[in-house]
This record gives C-alpha cells, structure tokens and sequence, in this order.
C-alpha cells in the first residue's frame, strides 16, 4: 500500500479548510438575509393587522412640521420627526441659574418625549439635588444613578404614567460649567395625539 506524499495531504488539508470557511461566510450571510426578511415580514403583519388599535405601531416618528412650517431638508428637527420645543420637558423646574440651549420634542403614536438641554455655571452635586427634590415633588421615583465610564452621570426617575431621565456631566472646555439634559416621556393624551 503506498502513502500519499506529505504535500498531496497538506493541500487536501488546506483545501478542505477553504471549502469550509466558504461554507461558514455563505451560511452567515444567509442568517442575516432571512433575519431581515423576517423581521420585515412581522413588522408588516404587525403594523397592518393592528391598524387604528390601540396597539397599533408606528415604523419611525410620526410628528409632522405644522401648517407653517414646510418639511425642508435644510432643516434637520423636521427631517429628523422632531419639533422645536420651548416648554420644560414634562414641567420639570430646570436647576436655578440654568440658561436654555435648545429643546425638541418628538410625538409618536403612544407617547410623546421632549427633551431640553442646559449649561449651568455650578457644581453637578447641586444640579442633582435640585433635581432630586423637584422629582419627588411631581411624584417621580429614582430608579437608576449611574456615572458612565465618559463621566457621564446619568439618572433615571419613574412613575406610573411615564419617565424621565437627567445626564450631566462637566464640559470639557469650561470647567465650571455644568451641562444638563433632561428627558420625559410620557403617553399622549387622546386630546393631543398626532394626525396621520
């Protein structure tokens, strides 16, 4: 009986590895197609078997610019879904001291989330017990404290018919300066929903 030369083994070897690697790309790219397909065949059964329920969902945003304020894609709040918003988000009493920076706020079929952003000349230990103290007062409950790893400090508050969140962390360029972003998102009232 006469043994194959090492080469001829090796390059089998070799081979046979290729065909595999080839077989492992090919069958990851399929996983990923038929996940896709599939995620898109439910979103369309969901959206279209739910339409005008309440459990209806919406694909994206579904805030529209007003009357008078044509959707441009010079404008990136509209071209986003979102619109200016100059109220404090879900009435929370910004920290004394504060000066506005800019604010949005994005109606979806369920709820709506407004957002505003803050810079404040102060110390962070301040900004939260300011914020602390005016959550409890509107019946929020803390949740969540956490310092990202950026330094970042992030803290969640809920309640039964919604949530908010304050971010702050100091800006890089001015140390005493605080910069502040506070979220609410609560559901949208029947008077106040969205027209489609």
């Amino acid at each position: 009986m006469s043994e194959k030369p090492p080469q001829d083994t090796e390059a089998a070897g070799r081979r046979k590895q290729a065909w595999r690697t080839v077989l492992v790309l090919f069958l990851m790219v399929g996983a990923v197609l038929a996940a896709w397909v599939g995620g898109k065949v439910v979103e369309a059964w969901f959206v279209g078997s739910h339409q005008g329920s309440q459990w209806a969902i919406s694909p994206g945003p579904t805030t529209r610019p007003g009357d008078d304020e044509p959707l441009s894609f010079d404008s990136p709040l509209s071209a986003a879904g979102l619109t200016s918003y100059t109220g404090d988000p879900g009435g929370i009493v910004p920290a004394p001291g504060s000066r506005r920076v800019f604010g949005f706020e994005r109606r979806m079929a369920r709820q709506v989330e407004q957002q505003a952003r803050y810079e404040l000349v102060g110390s962070p230990e301040a900004v939260v017990a300011h914020y602390e103290a005016e959550m409890a007062r509107l019946g929020y409950e803390k949740l969540k404290d956490a310092v990202q790893p950026d330094g970042r400090r992030a803290i969640v508050f809920g309640k039964r018919d919604g949530w908010a969140t304050v971010s702050l962390r100091k800006d890089a360029r001015n140390a005493k300066m605080v910069i502040i972003a506070v979220t609410a998102v609560s559901p949208v009232s029947s008077g106040t929903q969205t027209k489609r």
